[in-house]
């Protein structure tokens, strides 16, 4: 008998989508055909599992194609996403590959040129027996997704500022991308879904006169124009100013944190043409954020974003 190859994708609005794969002629290279296996996310398990079995059958008796007729296939805009690399942000990726007596899993993770690779860590791969069920495997696909999505949430990064204090954080979620500086003299940006203007922000320096009221909102109405909207607080914890400004285009906000003896400032800036549940999104990534920041001074004391001094 043929071994079979599944690839089965999750993304919690979308569901799952299951792939058979099988190799170009006189090639080894596998490639998806067609057709692809649709689910909602919330199927059973057992629907789960016999839904790849669905696929593997497919997959363990598809004979080589032709390159001509996978070119043009690309499974992924049947979810109304238009690129792969737009698409591979939002999917999580399983590989099933059917060995003898057994089936190996593995989470793949996403590259920088926004395919699938092998991350080679142990905590992304499992097995089961060949004669596994449908609820078993549909069992084992479902703990390997929540394991992955509990990981990405929770993904702690860091990095030193100016003033030598480290800064601890949770990563916002896979619909923002790493931009690293973004060529300025940023600390650290992460732009959501490749739209400039919807972006979170650890900054160096904003050019504000000072940081106070009335200099930060007239920095902000140089860069955005006149504010429709503003407020400014001041804190008695972790962070010690926050800021909010709108304008008809741009809503902005800043949250300025203790960095020894000097603030740092986290900024949001969303573009009001973004849709009300995507802003919502970004804002509740940005909340996110500010609440899992610590802050380890260049004298080695602690302070974290929940804690009162």
């Amino acid at each position: 008998m043929k071994f079979g190859c599944v690839f089965v994708y999750y993304n919690e609005k979308y569901g799952f989508i299951f792939t058979s794969e099988t190799t170009i002629k006189g090639r080894i290279i596998r490639v998806t055909m067609n057709p692809i296996i649709m689910a909602d996310s919330d199927i059973s398990l057992e629907q789960t599992g016999k839904y790849f079995f669905e696929a593997l059958n497919k997959s363990r008796s598809a004979l080589p194609v032709e390159r001509s007729e996978i070119e043009n296939y690309k499974f992924w805009e049947a979810t109304k996403i238009k690129s792969f690399s737009a698409f591979s942000k939002k999917f999580i990726c399983l590989r099933i590959e059917e060995k003898e007596n057994t089936f190996e899993f593995e989470i793949l993770q996403r590259e920088s040129d926004g395919g699938y690779g092998y991350s080679g860590k142990s905590e992304n791969k499992s097995q089961l027996r060949g004669d596994s069920d449908e609820q078993t495997v549909g069992k084992k696909i479902s703990r390997l997704f929540s394991k992955k999505i509990h990981q990405d949430e929770e993904e702690q990064l860091s990095f030193k500022t100016l003033n030598n204090s480290i800064v601890e954080y949770t990563k916002p979620c896979y619909d923002f991308e790493d931009a690293g500086d973004g060529n300025t003299d940023a600390y650290q940006i992460y732009v959501y879904e490749k739209e400039r203007n919807n972006y979170i922000a650890f900054l160096t320096d904003n050019n504000y006169s000072e940081i106070n009221a009335n200099a930060i909102r007239i920095r902000w109405e140089q860069i955005y124009g006149k504010l429709n909207e503003y407020e400014y607080t001041q804190e008695n914890g972790l962070i010690k100013i926050k800021a909010y400004g709108k304008t008809d285009k741009y809503e902005v906000h800043a949250n300025f944190f203790r960095d020894s003896e000097n603030l740092t400032e986290v900024m949001l800036e969303t573009d009001n043409a973004l849709s009300h549940d995507k802003r919502k999104k970004i804002l509740n990534e940005y909340d996110k954020l500010i609440n899992s920041i610590k802050i380890i001074d260049c004298w080695g004391i602690t302070y974290e974003s929940k804690r009162s001094d």
